[in-house]
């Protein structure tokens, strides 16, 4: 089903309805994906006699999978693949705060689940894994237009609240 292209005015922000629809339909997938393939890696839950692979291996094959199915799926939705790319090289560079707080700092520690480790401290999939909330973002908030003034404290705040929220969530 294909939505109409619909452009709904908030502020100085354009939201696009068909990026949005696409979002969705993308990430509920994904999350029947990542579902099925995590599912064996909790043998408490799948009553299995034990995992047949790591968790660590399982995330960093649904990272990359993601940001396959992410740059394939983008392909035709220019504005999608341009954040798609900014928030793919972002990730990647997020590794160094993660990893000076795990290894300098003491303050983060990542379980052992079998995966990679960069400075032997941070799993590998950490590289690509920020990618998916902020391609999320940035799919919400976006970009104001040219020539527009800048942005209200009320903008402001919500980023703040989605940002904090998307921590937050993120780091429980």
């Amino acid at each position: 089903v294909q939505l109409p292209l619909i452009m709904e005015e908030l502020g100085d922000h354009v939201v696009l309805a068909q990026d949005a629809a696409f979002l969705i339909r993308f990430h509920a997938w994904f999350a029947a994906a990542a579902a099925i393939l995590l599912g064996p890696c909790f043998p408490k839950v799948t009553q299995l006699p034990e995992a047949p692979y790591s968790s660590g291996s399982a995330v960093c094959s649904l990272v990359v999978a993601w940001h396959a199915a992410i740059a394939a799926g983008t392909s035709s939705r220019p504005r999608l693949h341009q954040m798609w790319r900014f928030v793919a090289v972002l990730s990647v560079f997020m590794v160094l705060p993660d990893w000076f707080l795990a290894d300098v700092l003491g303050t983060l520690v990542f379980p052992e689940d079998g995966a990679w480790r960069i400075g032997g401290t941070v799993s590998v999939y950490m590289a690509g894994l920020w990618s998916i909330p902020l391609l999320w973002l940035l799919a919400c908030f976006p970009a104001p237009r040219a020539g527009s003034c800048e942005p209200s404290l009320l903008e402001l705040l919500g980023a703040a609240v989605a940002a904090l929220l998307v921590f937050g969530a993120s780091e429980q």
